[in-house]
């Protein structure tokens, strides 16, 4: 990580902040600008990170202000990727993209390092305690939801429940942690109540700790399932999956006790098959998809954030028999 941040300091060029103030990663910025002399560029923040017009935008400031170094989200560089932005813009400036929240699938974090050549580092962050842990992106699937090492002075613990049953290297749980830095109260709520019994604080998130002690994260709780008592980790499959040519956008979940697919086909692709979308998975060890559901859309947040309260729903509403192609539905 060293390198890169001598990298970007060489440049003498500007960093950009693009979905306005509203991150840790982005005050962290800010506060980093304010004692060097970089130029620190914000754009205000825009909802609809699939705008074409929003990602033109970006690259035209990349371009004209010769940005060396941005943050982001996962779903903006998806963006970047699907609309080859890189292919209209001289944006050869750009050294490293930073993004934090949901994981990139290593597939389109490959093409974006080959478009662009920039490196891509993933971190974690909470609101309560700031940044947690930051890594360079990982191009092996093994390591497709590592946020890297933690910072000095941050404790990290993984348990079956909030608090209760610690476990070892390898496993996943819910993320607890403590921090020399952590906010006092919520605006109308009790920090307490999200306090364990050993002073630290629960994030709501799942994780794990490998043997050389790098955080995973998989995001909010919803995402680990359990089917015939194995644990999946809903987000590795996805982004596993997200791999197939076919595969346009697609969710994984736990449907009449068979493990779902509900897959979102790219224009012109012929559908995928049980078969091939479980080739694709087989190296997880979290079993096999027994039910695949052609749908639309995937239900997402105008920023991108799946909605995984909604997926249920809509599987089931989709689960009527049509015909994709070869494939019934």
């Amino acid at each position: 990580m060293a390198h890169l941040i001598e990298m970007v300091s060489e440049c003498r060029t500007h960093l950009l902040v693009t979905s306005g103030l509203h991150t840790v990663d982005a005050w962290s910025l800010l506060m980093y600008s304010l004692i060097s002399d970089q130029t620190l560029i914000i754009t205000e923040s825009n909802s609809d990170v699939w705008a074409v017009s929003s990602l033109d935008r970006i690259a035209e400031l990349i371009r004209l202000y010769d940005v060396a170094l941005i943050t982001s989200n996962a779903q903006f560089l998806k963006s970047f990727v699907k609309y080859e932005t890189e292919k209209l813009y001289g944006i050869n400036s750009l050294k490293v993209v930073s993004y934090s929240g949901a994981p990139l699938p290593i597939s389109v974090a490959k093409k974006f390092h080959e478009a662009n050549g920039a490196s891509i580092v993933h971190s974690y962050s909470t609101t309560e305690c700031g940044p947690i842990s930051c890594g360079l992106q990982s191009f092996d699937e093994a390591l497709s939801l590592s946020c890297g090492s933690l910072f000095e002075g941050i404790n990290v613990k993984i348990t079956e429940k909030d608090g209760e049953g610690e476990l070892g290297p390898g496993a996943w749980g819910r993320i607890l942690l403590h921090s020399p830095i952590t906010c006092s109260r919520y605006f109308g709520g009790k920090i307490s109540d999200t306090i364990a019994k050993d002073h630290y604080m629960r994030t709501g998130d799942v994780g794990m700790l490998d043997d050389e002690n790098r955080l995973y994260v998989a995001g909010p709780a919803d995402g680990l399932l359990t089917l015939n008592d194995q644990t999946i980790v809903s987000p590795l499959l996805e982004n596993a999956l997200l791999d197939h040519p076919s595969v346009e956008d697609v969710v994984v979940a736990v449907m009449k006790d068979e493990l779902t697919a509900g897959v979102v086909v790219k224009e012109d692709a012929p559908p995928p098959t049980l078969k091939e979308l479980n080739e694709h998975i087989v190296g997880l060890n979290m079993g096999q998809l027994t039910k695949l559901v052609f749908v639309d859309f995937i239900p997402r947040s105008e920023t991108g954030k799946l909605m995984r309260s909604e997926v249920l729903f809509l599987l089931q509403t989709e689960d009527d028999g049509r015909v994709v192609g070869n494939c019934v539905v």
